[in-house]
């Protein structure tokens, strides 16, 4: 059996051969989709992070009465402050030594993206500001 695994920005396959009795190669390919978060540069989690707070902080409200406080979306902006500030100190170091702090910053634009559709299902055009899609201009 022979395993191959190929890799673009939004897709990822893998595709397995197997050879069985008089020399048939069989193929299995499998393909999905990459999480959205993991096909964006470090810049566009950056704006995204601050687009979502900015929505967040004006419905702030509506937020508080559902868990979310200015509290969480001040901490979020001074990570991902913080990480925009080690991307400029260290504009050669790889993103994957920041993998931490990434993590941090995507389960906090999840968590205020997740209560905002909870907050405006009702209301679609409000619902639209935490909806992350592939298409989305970042």
């Amino acid at each position: 059996m022979l395993k191959l695994h190929f890799s673009s920005p939004r897709w990822s396959f893998s595709l397995s051969l197997y050879t069985v009795s008089n020399n048939q190669i069989f193929v299995l390919m499998k393909s999905h989709e990459k999480p959205l978060f993991s096909r964006m540069s470090a810049r566009e989690l950056i704006f995204l992070c601050n687009e979502k707070m900015t929505c967040a902080a004006r419905d702030l409200a509506e937020f508080t009465k559902n868990g979310i406080n200015a509290s969480f979306i001040v901490a979020l902006a001074h990570k991902c402050e913080e990480f925009e500030d080690q991307l400029e100190d260290h504009p050669k170091m790889q993103e994957t030594q920041h993998l931490e702090m990434v993590a941090e910053i995507e389960a906090g634009i999840q968590q205020i993206c997740d209560t905002g559709k909870i907050i405006w299902s009702q209301n679609p055009s409000r619902l639209q500001d935490y909806v992350i899609t592939s298409t989305q201009p970042i």
